[in-house]
């Protein structure tokens, strides 16, 4: 398995050796104006996911982690709402984050247990209300106007779950 992972995934070559600072600005310059350089990490980002691909049909699970942000999401049928999503890039035409999104069987959603209360009925959010956290963690697996979450046909799980290790030991 570490050899696959070697072989397929982490092993690169790169276009430049380290404290080589006039092939790094070479191979900068390959990005074009600035903002333009998702477009070939794009291509490079299809590639990884490809190699875990290859890994997956030789019988290994693959599992990828990544910070969540809350972002904008652009509701065409009511006012716009935030959500959690990765913090992967994220843009129209260069979204890494939709085409990992496509890419997996099963995306989950961490977060702590948190409520959320008022002191008086009337009060707007933010003017005096209160989040209530604990130590429970949670995982989400269900798709929520606050979270992407998805599993793919072929596999159950609960809406959300408490994230006991002791479960995965």
């Amino acid at each position: 398995a570490q050899e696959l992972m070697v072989r397929y995934v982490l092993k690169r070559d790169y276009d430049w050796k380290d404290g080589d600072e006039q092939a790094q600005k070479e191979a900068l310059r390959k990005f074009g104006d600035f903002g333009k350089g998702w477009r070939p990490c794009y291509a490079e980002w299809l590639k990884f996911l490809a190699a875990l691909d290859h890994l997956h049909t030789k019988g290994m699970n693959v599992a990828l982690i990544a910070h969540a942000v809350v972002g904008l999401f652009k509701n065409p049928e009511a006012d716009d709402y935030n959500i959690y999503k990765s913090n992967l890039h994220d843009s129209e035409k260069t979204s890494l984050w939709a085409r990992t999104k496509e890419w997996c069987d099963l995306v989950f959603f961490f977060n702590y247990r948190v409520a959320v209360s008022k002191k008086n009925a009337e009060d707007k959010v933010g003017k005096s209300t209160m989040a209530k956290g604990s130590r429970a963690r949670m995982v989400y697996t269900a798709k929520t106007a606050t979270m992407e979450c998805k599993v793919r046909a072929g596999w159950s799980f609960p809406d959300a779950f408490p994230l006991d290790y002791g479960q995965f030991a």
